[in-house]
């Protein structure tokens, strides 16, 4: 996916980055880990569950600032679905909207 030099502040930025992966930290955070549970971490690009890994095989499917880089990301999303269990969490943190637009984006609604 192409993006334009003010996608790229926003989304690549250092603080944005930072901003993401503390969202997904705190997700993260709440559930309640058991011992034994599998998880999987897709990588940009690497979404090739199908081959690699059967239904229902992990509680926990966790990505962070990844699915924007996948050009099939419906498809991602959807092997990331298939091989949770069920009653398991998938977790995408990606972009996040500056507070100043979040809030305007409120008060239009």
């Amino acid at each position: 996916m192409r993006m334009t030099a003010v996608e790229k502040h926003f989304v690549n930025g250092p603080e944005h980055t930072l901003q993401v992966a503390g969202r997904a930290q705190k997700l993260l955070d709440r559930i309640d880990i058991q011992a034994g549970w599998r998880t999987a971490h897709p990588l940009p690009g690497d979404v090739r569950y199908r081959a690699a890994f059967h239904d229902a095989e992990f509680h926990i499917v966790a990505s962070s600032m990844a699915t924007h880089h996948i050009p099939g990301w419906e498809r991602a999303f959807s092997e990331m679905v298939r091989v949770l269990r069920p009653g398991g969490y998938l977790i995408d943190a990606d972009f996040m909207f500056p507070s100043w637009l979040a809030s305007a984006g409120r008060l239009q609604a």
